[in-house]
């Protein structure tokens, strides 16, 4: 059911604050292939409907959105990505556990940022299962951001002129 699919859904942060990284004390890694297993077992484990939370989908637009991780709290597994709008690092929905303790503490850090840090790629369930931690942001759907359900056949063919821009980027990859 596409309504229960909302990756476009963006927290954002209601007030500004500073500070200089992230998460004090917190080190991200990028993400590459060498840390596939940690990463992938985390997103097995919390099992997202929003496409974006697979391995093999986050290293597809990691050349794009920079991802970095880290193992926060033990057992939440935190993503960032550089946006190209601002040039901040943003997070993506924390996967795992995300206890309340976890919250306030994530919260007390990213309330010290310079800049208003946003949090991504957020599903209903997420929104659902953590009201008190979600109250903090202003809750705005980006249909940019959205997931898309195509038939097969029309990906297949990419007959007319919805698909052109789809068939212009194969072109062009194709060529180089």
């Amino acid at each position: 059911k596409m309504s229960s699919l909302l990756p476009g859904i963006t927290v954002y942060p209601q007030e500004k604050s500073r500070m200089s990284s992230l998460l004090s004390g917190i080190t991200f890694q990028p993400l590459g292939m060498e840390c596939r297993k940690p990463v992938e077992r985390f997103l097995q484990k919390y099992h997202q409907r929003i496409s974006g939370y697979t391995f093999a989908s986050l290293m597809a637009w990691n050349e794009i959105y920079r991802y970095e991780w880290a193992i926060y709290c033990d057992d939440t597994l935190l993503l960032t990505s550089k946006c190209e709008r601002d040039g901040m690092r943003h997070f993506l929905q924390p996967e795992g556990v995300f206890c309340p303790d976890c919250e306030a503490l994530f919260l007390k850090e990213i309330a010290r940022a310079d800049y208003p840090v946003k949090i991504c790629g957020v599903s209903e369930a997420f929104l659902n299962t953590h009201p008190d931690f979600v109250s903090h942001f202003n809750v705005m759907n980006e249909r940019g951001l959205a997931n898309y359900i195509y038939r097969t056949l029309d990906l297949a063919m990419l007959k007319g002129g919805t698909y052109v821009g789809k068939r212009n980027l194969i072109a062009q990859a194709q060529q180089s």
